[in-house]
């Protein structure tokens, strides 16, 4: 800025980038502080900050350090005060609570380790902050103690009612077992039934179809942070196995579409992988129309919709594997039907369960977004290296994954068939019976956005 400082006859103003497509109130503050510690150097105060977000926007704001410099002060006091040997509270009692942050944080190799050497409450699976912050209010604050049946529980608790509770403590009661036995073990969850007695189809293992030898099993790769002119985020690479088929090395055949035109990652080229894949679902029903599409958890098919929408293609076929029930989450199938000595149901922690072990040593998909990257900066033109081929292969090893798991909920399937006799298959909605699917609403929803745009 051409305005005198300590300097000389300019002064600066601090400008801070995020990911992000919004400005937090968080990223605020930080820019207040940055513009604290530029006043110190340069002997007078910023009169703006700015922030400059990411998605296709690319949108930059500017904040008055004026208008923020009075909540800042009071912010920086109240955390000078924790810090000082002075202040009401010292020393300040201090432990780590799960956050969205730690998937990517430095610090949580140390966090875990204190979480496991306090058995806290954090490492029971889907307990949420809320059930996790009402217990502690009751004294239960370890996972051993809320699995213990002496513990005393009340009937309800903010965030879960008297089933929920039950839930919950067998939850830790088989991570505690699990430990002990130094083994992943799990147990199969009686299904829901009606209060007729009567039990509730679609549900937990109740809702696997009969396998059929057509079945596919399907993994995206995508990026969220993508930037283009046109779109947030992409999905790069499209990956199915298919077991009735083999690939040139004898294994279940394994089709990677990549959104690759050119040597980079384009929309043009997630258009046409995207296609690639309805096409083949939809050639392969042809020769069996009892196959099933199986997934973990719930972003393939969301994907797929909403895809269908931002293109403007393959709508018919989309909405015709959504009304025909053709895709199976097997996340929901676990979720209900399996309780496991893990601290998540991600695939990668029941993995033990069936026997699978990885091809490609991949941490988890963060990772391949970071190999993705490093490809787009470093592998441009080159679409044939070593980086695109352990991604696919991470991508591989998760689509057989899939289908070693859903093998291994058929033999629990079939293991509780034998317990309670024949067991209903999920049954398909009839055409009629549908109004207007999931694909087309999505379309519907993209294209007036797109109008509005354009008005």
């Amino acid at each position: 800025m051409e305005q005198r400082s300590d300097l000389g006859p300019w002064r600066y103003e601090v400008w801070d980038t995020k990911l992000a497509r919004h400005a937090k109130a968080s990223a605020v503050l930080q820019l207040a502080m940055y513009s604290e510690l530029l006043e110190a150097v340069q002997g007078k105060a910023p009169a703006e900050m700015h922030l400059a977000l990411g998605g296709v926007m690319r949108e930059k704001l500017s904040f008055r350090v004026a208008d923020y410099a009075a909540y800042y002060r009071s912010v920086a006091r109240g955390f000078e005060a924790l810090l000082d040997d002075t202040g009401p509270s010292f020393p300040v009692p201090t432990k780590p609570e799960p956050v969205e942050h730690c998937d990517v944080c430095r610090w949580s190799a140390e966090c875990r380790e204190q979480w496991r050497a306090d058995d806290d409450l954090s490492l029971v699976a889907n307990l949420t902050s809320v059930q996790r912050h009402a217990l502690h209010a009751i004294d239960v604050t370890t996972r051993t103690g809320l699995a213990e049946p002496a513990t005393p529980l009340p009937d309800r608790i903010p965030g879960a009612g008297r089933e929920a509770l039950a839930h919950i403590r067998a939850q830790a009661e088989i991570q505690v077992r699990g430990e002990r036995e130094g083994r992943v073990i799990a147990e199969r969850i009686p299904p829901a039934r009606d209060r007729a007695g009567a039990l509730v189809p679609n549900n937990g293992l109740l809702m696997l179809p009969e396998p059929s030898p057509g079945d596919l099993f399907f993994d995206i790769e995508g990026d969220p942070f993508f930037g283009s002119n046109e779109v947030d985020g992409i999905d790069y690479l499209f990956g199915v196995i298919e077991p009735g088929r083999a690939g040139p090395d004898g294994q279940p055949a394994f089709h990677a579409f990549w959104s690759i035109e050119g040597g980079t990652v384009t929309t043009a080229g997630e258009r046409a992988a995207f296609e690639a894949l309805i096409d083949l679902v939809t050639d392969r029903l042809r020769t069996d129309p009892n196959l099933h599409v199986y997934h973990d958890a719930w972003y393939e098919p969301t994907a797929v919709k909403r895809l269908a929408g931002r293109y403007g293609t393959r709508e018919e076929e989309v909405d015709r594997l959504l009304r025909g029930g053709v895709f199976v989450d097997l996340y929901r199938a676990v979720r209900q039907g399996i309780r496991a000595s893990v601290e998540s149901y991600s695939i990668k922690r029941l993995e033990p369960l069936y026997g699978f072990e990885r091809e490609v040593d991949l941490r988890d998909a963060g990772t391949s977004i970071v190999e993705f990257e490093t490809w787009l900066e470093l592998g441009r033109g080159d679409e044939r290296n070593d980086l695109l081929a352990q991604i696919a292969g991470y991508n591989r090893d998760d689509c057989i994954s899939t289908l070693r798991l859903r093998d291994w909920l058929e033999e629990q399937r079939a293991a509780l068939a034998a317990e309670l006799g024949d067991l209903p298959r999920p049954t398909v909605p009839e055409p009629e019976q549908v109004e207007d699917s999931e694909a087309q609403q999505v379309v519907k929803r993209t294209r007036r956005r797109a109008c509005r745009r354009v008005a």
